[in-house]
């Protein structure tokens, strides 16, 4: 098979944006309104969910948002953030090498061998969470998710 393009999962493979974004974005969203993080702040935040997390920040720090302004306003600063994240050492030569020459006959293999890894991984995750969904009607009847074309 030929390419003329690559698709990758970048972040954690080619990238890693953990520390610089989702470890920064409240330092970010702080310093846009002036305000200073104190020193527990993640350890603060990594015991709630996004939306305590969120009420949390506009309560503690006094920022001039509304709840439901926050979410535009953190995917801004988390789209700032991600033009800075940085490609990890190596990723620019393996992009001009796979560019000149592509992959060889090993490669190749090792990359389907690979994807069939991630597919039937995330096939299962899927699985998994579909068997475990329940639809609960106005009168709090419960019942489990009937899934159509996937196998079980």
């Amino acid at each position: 098979m030929h390419c003329n393009n690559w698709i990758f999962d970048m972040d954690g493979t080619l990238t890693d944006s953990m520390t610089v974004v989702w470890e920064g974005a409240p330092d970010a969203l702080l310093a846009r309104y002036g305000r200073t993080p104190k020193s527990d702040l993640h350890k603060t935040l990594l015991t709630m969910g996004m939306a305590d997390g969120a009420a949390y920040l506009i309560r503690e720090y006094d920022l001039p948002l509304k709840m439901e302004d926050y979410n535009d306003v953190m995917w801004d600063v988390i789209t700032k953030l991600y033009e800075t994240v940085e490609l990890k050492p190596g990723v620019r030569e393996l992009l001009a090498r796979l560019k000149a020459e592509g992959l060889t006959e090993e490669e190749q293999k090792e990359r389907e061998v690979l994807r069939q890894e991630y597919l039937d991984a995330i096939m299962g995750n899927l699985r998994r969470e579909l068997d475990n969904t329940y639809i609960v009607d106005e009168h709090g009847n419960k019942r489990k998710l009937q899934g159509k074309g996937f196998k079980s």
